[in-house]
């Protein structure tokens, strides 16, 4: 797996937010940590490896606990799926970074 980030500024977004390679579960837990396990246990699956047809809208994930540390704005996610080094799939990810609201 390789993900590549761009952020948003000046009406585009800028390459080279963040990057990182090497095998799905491995490099998702390396950039989310603990909170791998709570996406997992919100989306019914137990474990590595995922289904391809997992769904999670309106997860609301505490900054706070990433092992990165990301800024508050708009962000581009590219994500390819490699198998033996061939790509089998991709996904281009919008998502916007804010504080929570107050319920």
């Amino acid at each position: 797996m390789e993900i590549k980030a761009a952020t948003k500024k000046d009406g585009g977004y800028k390459p080279g937010s963040y990057y990182m390679n090497g095998p799905f579960c491995q490099t998702v837990r390396a950039l989310i940590g603990d909170l791998f396990n709570a996406i997992l246990n919100a989306t019914g699956v137990e474990d590595c490896p995922m289904p391809g047809d997992v769904r999670l809208d309106g997860y609301y994930v505490d900054s706070d606990k990433l092992n990165d540390q990301m800024l508050y704005g708009d962000y581009r996610v590219e994500i390819f799926f490699f198998v033996d080094n061939e790509l089998k799939g991709c996904y281009l990810l919008y998502m916007q970074l804010m504080a929570k609201e107050e319920e």
